[in-house]
C-alpha cells in the first residue's frame, strides 16, 4: 500500500507550532494568550500558523509566558529559522554563502559534524 501524501501529517516542528503546542499545554485560549503577549488574536494566530514571524521582542514576551509549561525564549529563538541582519547582508554580497549551505545539505553529513570540521579549518589560520 502507499500512503497518501496529501494526508500524511508533518512532523516537522516550527516556531509556530511549538509556541501552539506549549501555549495548548498551559490552558491558555488564543484570545488570552495573545493578550498576555501584547498583540492581536489574528496576529497570534498567523505565527502560530506559520504565516508571520515574531519579532525578537515579542519571541521573548512570548518565551516568559510560556516559561511555566517549559517554553524558553532560547528553545523557541532555535525555531525560528530568519538569519540576523548582519548575516543577511554577508550572504546578499557573497553568493557562496548559499552554495556553500546546498553543498553541506546535499552532503547528508550531521551539521554538526561539518560545524566542528569548519571551526577546526578556521583555527590553523
Amino acid at each position: 500500500m502507499y500512503a497518501n501524501v496529501a494526508y500524511m501529517e508533518s512532523t516537522r516542528v516550527t516556531l509556530g507550532s511549538e509556541i501552539r503546542r506549549l501555549r495548548t499545554k498551559a490552558g491558555t485560549s488564543l484570545r488570552k494568550f495573545a493578550l498576555g503577549v501584547g498583540v492581536s488574536a489574528p496576529h497570534l494566530s498567523d505565527i502560530e500558523r506559520d504565516r508571520r514571524r515574531p519579532s525578537k521582542d515579542l519571541l521573548k514576551r512570548i518565551g516568559r509566558e510560556l516559561r511555566p509549561v517549559g517554553g524558553t525564549h532560547k528553545d523557541l529563538e532555535r525555531l525560528d529559522a530568519r538569519f540576523e541582519s548582519d548575516l543577511q547582508e554577508w550572504v546578499l554580497l557573497n553568493p557562496e554563502v548559499r552554495l556553500m549551505l546546498r553543498r553541506v545539505k546535499e552532503s547528508g553529513q550531521p551539521v554538526g559534524e561539518v560545524l566542528r570540521k569548519v571551526e577546526r579549518l578556521l583555527e590553523r589560520d
